[in-house]
């Protein structure tokens, strides 16, 4: 009959056959969505992550700060680093 026809939609074990889907922890949404970013193909870049285009752009500056500076600034800044 009908109820026993839908009776394995409910069931964990059925649902990625029956509905056609993949059942994710909210963790691992997390992860994927909000931490990796990802895209659903290669054609939808997006546009730049700004806190992490920023914190590229801080790194390289400190990069070429202790380069121009010399070997001495630089291990104030590795000691400076190392403890943050």
């Amino acid at each position: 009959t009908t109820t026993s026809q839908f009776l394995g939609v409910w069931n964990s074990s059925l649902f990625h056959e029956v509905t056609g889907r993949r059942r994710v922890s909210p963790s691992e949404e997390y992860w994927l969505n909000n931490v990796l970013a990802l895209s659903s193909g290669i054609f939808k870049i997006g546009s730049p992550r700004w806190h992490l285009t920023l914190s590229l752009l801080l790194a390289w500056i400190v990069t070429a700060l202790c380069l121009l500076k010399g070997v001495k600034t630089l291990g104030k800044v590795v000691y400076f680093t190392a403890l943050f």
